[in-house]
């Protein structure tokens, strides 16, 4: 992985989601990219350096739907046909919300310290989902910083 490593921040909060969930991610034989791998990067090093993106990330390395510099993936969303131009438009809400802007540098502990603002703003970032799932997207980001912040030693202001 190169340092710093570039990241949209929605992968990022997927990620600590996911380790709410279970902190051992696997491969995804659908999709094949990398979010395993960078996964496994984010929880080992809280100090790892990312880079926010708006785009194709690290993640997206390998990714069967990663064609020609774009997602290629469909999704069914209001007003949203591509997968890349709805996450082009959460990462954007995301970072208006946590006041960061595209391709500035932090750590993934940093990032873990502006989760009370990704919280407190889930549902307008997520308006486009049903409730109960972002609640449920809620309570996982929650589980997956209660582990981040125990396995890495350091507080966080969760509610």
């Amino acid at each position: 992985m190169t340092n710093p490593l570039p990241i949209r921040i929605h992968h990022f909060f997927d990620i600590i989601r996911d380790f709410g969930i279970n902190p051992k991610i696997e491969p995804n034989q659908k999709y094949h990219h990398s979010y395993h791998t960078v996964a496994t990067c984010i929880r080992n090093n809280p100090d790892l350096k990312l880079e926010i993106v708006i785009g194709p990330d690290a993640v997206c390395a390998g990714c069967a739907f990663h064609k020609k510099g774009t997602c290629t993936d469909k999704i069914d969303k209001p007003g949203f046909s591509l997968k890349s131009r709805y996450n082009d438009f959460l990462d954007r809400k995301i970072l208006g919300k946590l006041n960061f802007r595209a391709h500035q540098i932090t750590t993934a502990q940093d990032l873990c310290c502006t989760a009370d603002q990704y919280l407190s703003n889930i549902y307008s970032i997520y308006n486009l989902n049903a409730v109960p799932n972002t609640s449920v997207r809620h309570m996982q980001v929650i589980n997956g910083l209660k582990y981040y912040k125990k396995l890495h030693n350091f507080s966080l202001n969760l509610a």
